[in-house]
C-alpha cells in the first residue's frame, strides 16, 4: 500500500550528480527519517525565502530613501558602541 501524501503534491523525476545524491540521501536519513522528498521541500523552502528577500530588497530600493552619509555615520558610531547624536 502506498503512503498517502499530505496536501497537493506532484511527483517529479530529477537527475542529480552522484555526490549531490549522496548528500541528499544522507540528509534525508539524518534529518527526515529517510524522506528524500522532505529534503527537496526543505531546499525549495530556502529558495522561496531567498526569493522573498530579493523581492523585499527590490521593493525597499524603490520605496525607501537610502540613508544619508550623516545617518550612516551615526549608525556606524552606534555599532561601535558610541551614543547616537541628536541629528540621527
Amino acid at each position: 500500500m502506498k503512503a498517502k501524501r499530505r496536501g497537493r503534491t506532484k511527483k517529479l523525476s530529477i537527475s542529480l550528480d552522484e555526490r549531490d545524491e549522496h548528500y541528499v540521501r544522507a540528509r534525508a536519513k539524518r534529518v527526515h527519517g529517510g524522506n528524500v522528498s522532505a529534503v527537496v521541500a526543505e531546499g525549495i523552502k530556502r529558495i522561496r525565502e531567498e526569493e522573498g528577500r530579493r523581492a523585499l530588497g527590490a521593493w525597499l530600493d524603490q520605496h525607501v530613501r537610502p540613508p544619508t552619509e550623516e545617518e550612516m555615520n551615526a549608525i556606524r558610531a552606534e555599532w561601535r558602541g558610541k551614543k547616537r547624536t541628536k541629528a540621527a
